[in-house]
């Protein structure tokens, strides 16, 4: 199988001892600054690519601050004010800085907690895992996105014939 390009995902990619293998396409490494070990070994793996003439692109994948909003304006069906409530928790508790970002990893930061302790669990507890999920891509350590997911499709298409 052939591919025009691709986007290697929160990842350094899988390459054996002897690199990239001939008429490797384009590719894309979508990774996170914060992850120290593997933006090593994604730079290893950029560096051994374009020495074997390989097309390659960086985009990194960022913290983002957390609004009022973010959380409705990133999981369906979660209202603008459920939103502005778990917002207000997070800021009275300190979970992020003054300048919206998240001080600790969403996966140790004791929001559900903070959430049961205010009394609206019930309200909440449905849209948990969603709301964990964007907690890891607010603080920059997660396992997927699709913020960028226009430079991930545009860098596709410049390559199709």
């Amino acid at each position: 199988m052939s591919f025009a390009a691709i986007v290697i995902m929160i990842s350094e990619g899988a390459f054996g001892p002897a690199g990239a293998p001939r008429g490797y396409p384009p590719t894309m490494f979508l990774h996170m600054p914060k992850d120290r070990r593997r933006v090593a070994l994604v730079e290893r793996n950029m560096k051994m690519l374009r020495s074997s003439g390989v097309e390659v692109r960086e985009l990194r994948s960022l913290e983002v601050p957390l609004t009022p909003t973010l959380l409705s304006e990133r999981i369906p069906g979660l209202d603008q004010g459920l939103s502005e409530r778990i917002w207000k928790i997070f800021s009275e508790e300190g979970f992020f800085d003054e300048r919206g970002y998240m001080r600790k990893d969403g996966r140790v930061t004791p929001w559900k907690d903070a959430v049961v302790k205010r009394g609206f669990w019930e309200e909440v507890s449905r849209w948990a895992e969603h709301i964990q999920e964007e907690l890891n891509l607010a603080y920059g350590k997660h396992e997927m996105t699709s913020i960028q997911a226009d430079e991930m499709f545009n860098w596709i298409e410049e390559h199709l014939t």
